[in-house]
């Protein structure tokens, strides 16, 4: 797959890692509800699967900031044995302010099961300069974990 081309091309740097009170397979299944992602992605307004098959899924997302929006698309690659989903922008569609936007999430259990280890990475590149940028996209990681935390622990 090309996704996994997009991680050569990644800045160096370390994802967000927490161990959150919930079953992987709880963790996985909110993941892979692309349409719940404004639920903890931040500034996500919108997120709307355009097509999907076996092997990926094609989403719109639409990101807001204030009075500003823009939407962008993004190609996903679910492996649902490894609870793993690698993303980039999709190839031939609009990326809003992006140049690059690239990523995944990992969901292991830990060692009894009962809670899951869990990894977000993600690499951005904007048409604005980096000092504009890096403080935002480094809370965006933090404020995603946090988020997804809230969502998996506490009870529906």
């Amino acid at each position: 797959m090309s996704c996994h081309l997009a991680r050569a091309k990644w800045p160096v740097g370390a994802p967000a890692v927490a161990v959150l009170r919930a079953p992987p397979d709880q963790v996985w299944r909110v993941i892979m509800d692309y349409r719940s992602h404004p639920r903890f992605y931040p500034h996500m307004t919108s997120a709307d699967v355009v097509e999907r098959d076996e092997r990926r899924a094609i989403i719109r997302y639409r990101v807001g900031v204030g009075r500003f929006s823009f939407r962008f698309y993004m190609v996903n690659y679910p492996d649902p044995r490894q609870r793993r989903v690698e993303w980039h922008l999709a190839e031939g569609r609009p990326h809003g302010l992006f140049r690059e936007n690239s990523g995944y999430w990992q969901v292991n259990a830990t060692d009894d099961g009962a809670a899951s280890l869990v990894r977000y990475a993600i690499a951005v590149r904007v048409m604005l300069p980096a000092s504009v940028t890096a403080r935002g996209e480094r809370a965006s990681l933090t404020e995603t974990i946090v988020a997804l935390r809230k969502l998996v622990e506490t009870p529906h």
